[in-house]
């Protein structure tokens, strides 16, 4: 009679206990932007290089702007712990500080409801400002977010700060001082590191966040700023974030079976972890050999795999996470 003895080891745990944790940075460019300006209350920028923000006053009653702005989260790991974030806004142009420009702050504060970006713009470049078009219909206005769909008029006009079109708490700001031509950071705070971690969870809530000035009272605050159609690609809207993913917790063994010559290992798995099997013939040399990935798994739960041994009298098994 003959017989081989089948040696099954899982060496996964050994594995993933000397992975390193280490924080990864994405930098993301704009995937929509444009601004709600009171000037023209019926037309769309969503496709002009410099938006507005602020309020304008030299030439008549002031007339606030606010910039619409959003970021696609999708490349951020679904398990990933956000650490930081910081987004970057380049002023291109500014009123003249001899003639009044005010320092400002301004706030970056979420977005509670979808608006239509546009793909209007300026038609004269001399004069952008006075020079925008007619927006056509689902493109956001300062009377809607989606032009000539009156189910979607901000209410009121520009928008409601108070957890309606807006949030309450503003997830970052600026100080912007006088004149153009300046780069500015802001690191996201509690509230806007949460807005990040709840769209990365549901990337359908995620409308962006508005720009909007703190003093929008007074006249001179206004800016205009590089847009994702800026020809400057370095000057476009950006948002870095620093996270990591936590490693996996090493899979443990919960059944070992054989059926014939096919062998079955049932093991431990965590959710959003995708694993792969390997074998080869020897413990301490040779080439591991790929069986198919398994998961990832919506919640935690097992995982199991099954491999052909027939004529096999030795073989060793493990799991590593790509």
């Amino acid at each position: 009679m003959s017989f081989y003895m089948l040696r099954i080891v899982l060496l996964g745990a050994l594995m993933l206990s000397n992975v390193t944790t280490r924080a990864a940075h994405l930098t993301l460019t704009a995937v929509a932007d444009t601004s709600l300006w009171q000037r023209e209350t019926n037309n769309n920028l969503g496709a002009s290089d410099l938006l507005p923000a602020g309020t304008i006053g030299a030439d008549g009653p002031y007339r606030r702007s606010r910039l619409l702005v959003k970021f696609d989260l999708s490349a951020v790991p679904a398990n990933a712990v956000i650490e930081s974030a910081t987004i970057y806004l380049r002023v291109v142009r500014a009123p003249d500080p001899e003639k009044g420009s005010a320092n400002s702050r301004f706030f970056g504060i979420r977005t509670l409801k979808p608006w239509g970006e546009g793909n209007k713009t300026y038609t004269d470049p001399q004069t952008p400002m006075t020079s925008t078009q007619l927006a056509t219909a689902g493109e956001a206005t300062w009377t809607h977010r989606f032009h000539g769909d009156n189910a979607t008029i901000w209410t009121p006009a520009g928008g409601d700060f108070e957890d309606d079109d807006f949030a309450e708490s503003p997830g970052f700001e600026f100080f912007m001082q006088a004149g153009p031509d300046r780069d500015y950071f802001a690191g996201l705070n509690a509230s806007g590191l949460q807005d990040l971690r709840d769209w990365v969870a549901n990337s359908a809530s995620n409308f962006g966040w508005v720009l909007k000035s703190e003093s929008e009272n007074l006249g001179s605050t206004a800016r205009q700023f590089a847009s994702r159609e800026f020809a400057t690609a370095a000057f476009r809207p950006q948002l870095t974030i620093v996270y990591t993913v936590p490693q996996p917790t090493p899979p443990l063994i919960e059944t070992i079976t054989r059926s014939g010559n096919t062998v079955t290992v049932r093991f431990t798995a965590q959710a959003n972890v995708v694993y792969r099997p390997q074998h080869r013939l020897l413990v301490h040399t040779g080439i591991w050999n790929n069986l198919p990935t398994l998961g990832p798994l919506p919640a935690d739960g097992a995982l199991e795999f099954s491999d052909d041994v027939t004529g096999v009298n030795e073989r060793y098994y493990r799991v590593i996470v790509p």
